[in-house]
């Protein structure tokens, strides 16, 4: 049925886009056939894939939606195929016309203007890759400059605190002085008193004023100096001032004779103050609340979460993403200098319920995000997010997809998750008694499970549902079920080679201080 794609597999007839009833059209389940074909097996609004026997109800506007890619192939396929035809009658009449040295020469400027149109392609190749390489640059100067500029926005808040704290100084400084010239006022009258009634009044002025005066001394002695303000901006001016110190040393660095420094300050790296001010001041708590320095950090990729005796060798990325933090899987690298560190078991779920990632992705195509959410009370599970941190020296990144069952029908699944040899005979267990769990049966589309009772020497192995299964066919061993990212687990399913798709990166989607993650809605 599939050797000639042109014409409807059921009456044989050549596909016309010229013609209604010859156009082709998709049906739900993939196939393709011919618009007079499906009308004529289209029953009570409902039809039966001719080719699989797949039940589809028809579209409320009456027809299935016409394949133009296919068209296009086809009106591609007919123009190559006239092309080349004309091609043969030029060459044949050639033959006839000239002598066989003179085709010979032709034929010879035909393959330098085909070598050379090759190699006009291949510049343009490097020059899209060139371009695309100086718009990410660009990307990543225009976030230097919007974190530059928000350093700048900070001190000048900065300078406006202080700015308003000095207006408010003055005008303190300058009522003091007025109530000290009042109280020098007084004591000119008080010593010229002579009689009993002008003590008495004096001595009530006196007393008056003295107290409003003495009330507000201490009123000002509280407020001076206001410790917020010096405090704060203080903590700006430290912080800007290693960020400038920062970027000097960075810039001399780059100076191909840059005269080194005379000054009798003691030799410290830059980037270790900087590493000792970032570490200091970023806690998981602000990392979780976002606070605006941690976000920063974030943004620039200076989060990183180790584990404890391990800080040396590995470690772990946090990203934030739509307001979103994930935790990517451990990598056998070093701290980078001047990140800030967070222990491992501050900011992971020790067990689940929680969610994970997948980032997927196959030639051709950029890396595309699936994410789990795991069930609690399963072995499988507590396994499954310990893959995804690779706290255990081993994790599902850059591990690829083993198979498809059940291809393009009901019931298909695709199957991953060997860690250490990629071929779908490793990937052993990371824990005993993988089936004492509170599992259940598998049947919903998204459903994420491992085989009951199999193999242990393949048991961190996993399938994923791309399709919901047919009455009465189920697996026992559902530990998640997928939250989004099904459609890209679906195209996926679909390539000709599954085990060229790649699990590139995976992680923990982390939630807010004291929060859960709510158990996801059935999938349809």
């Amino acid at each position: 049925m599939d050797d000639n794609p042109e014409e409807c597999p059921v009456c044989m007839t050549l596909f016309n886009e010229e013609e209604a009833e010859e156009r082709p059209r998709n049906l739900p389940c993939g196939h393709t056939f011919c618009t007079s074909c499906i009308n004529i097996v289209k029953k009570n609004d409902r039809i039966s894939c001719p080719s699989c026997r797949t039940k589809h109800k028809v579209p409320p506007a009456g027809g299935f939606p016409i394949s133009y890619t296919l068209e296009a192939v086809i009106r591609r396929r007919r123009d190559t195929g006239r092309r080349q035809s004309a091609v043969a009658q030029v060459t044949q009449c050639r033959e006839k016309c000239l002598s066989r040295k003179m085709c010979a020469l032709l034929r010879e400027q035909e393959g330098r203007v085909q070598t050379t149109i090759t190699a006009c392609q291949e510049v343009q190749a490097q020059f899209n890759q060139y371009h695309t390489s100086l718009e990410g640059l660009q990307t990543q100067h225009q976030c230097l400059q919007d974190r530059l500029q928000a350093i700048l926005d900070v001190v000048r808040n900065a300078r406006e605190v202080l700015r308003q704290e000095k207006s408010h100084m003055e005008y303190r400084k300058h009522r003091v002085q007025q109530e000290e010239n009042q109280l020098h006022g007084l004591l000119d009258p008080l010593s010229r008193v002579t009689t009993l009634e002008e003590a008495c009044k004096m001595i009530i002025v006196t007393n008056q004023t003295t107290s409003q005066v003495e009330q507000g001394v201490e009123e000002w002695n509280k407020a001076f100096p206001s410790y917020d303000t010096v405090a704060a901006t203080r903590k700006v001016w430290d912080a800007s001032k290693m960020a400038v110190e920062a970027i000097n040393g960075i810039m001399a660095s780059l100076q191909p004779n840059g005269n080194e420094s005379t000054t009798d300050e003691p030799a410290c790296p830059i980037t270790d103050r900087l590493n000792s001010l970032l570490t200091t001041t970023v806690t998981a708590e602000d990392v979780f609340s976002l606070e605006q320095s941690a976000r920063y950090l974030l943004l620039g990729g200076l989060v990183v979460a180790v584990i404890q005796g391990q800080e040396d060798t590995c470690h772990a990325r946090l990203s934030l993403k739509n307001n979103q933090l994930y935790l990517h899987s451990m990598q056998q690298l070093p701290v980078p200098l001047g990140a800030a560190t967070l222990q491992m078991t501050e900011i992971v779920p020790c067990n689940p319920p929680c969610k994970v990632f997948l980032d997927i992705a196959w030639p051709g195509t950029a890396p595309q995000r699936v994410i789990i959410y795991l069930s609690p009370d399963t072995p499988r599970g507590r396994q499954f997010l310990s893959l995804c941190t690779g706290q255990c020296g081993v994790s599902y990144a850059n591990t690829k997809l083993l198979g498809v069952r059940n291809k393009g029908l009901q019931g298909e699944w695709i199957w991953g998750g060997d860690y250490s040899h990629d071929t779908g005979e490793g990937g052993a267990a990371l824990l005993r008694n993988l089936d004492w769990g509170a599992y259940r049966r598998s049947s919903r589309v998204g459903d994420v499970w491992g085989e009951y009772g199999g193999d242990l020497s393949r048991g961190a192995q996993f399938g994923i549902n791309t399709s919901s299964w047919v009455h009465g066919q189920m697996f026992y061993g559902a530990f998640g079920e997928v939250v989004s990212g099904l459609a890209v687990l679906r195209e996926a399913a679909q390539q000709d080679d599954v085990r060229r798709v790649t699990v590139v990166d995976c992680g923990v989607v982390l939630e807010c201080w004291g929060q859960d993650p709510a158990p996801p809605e059935p999938q349809q």
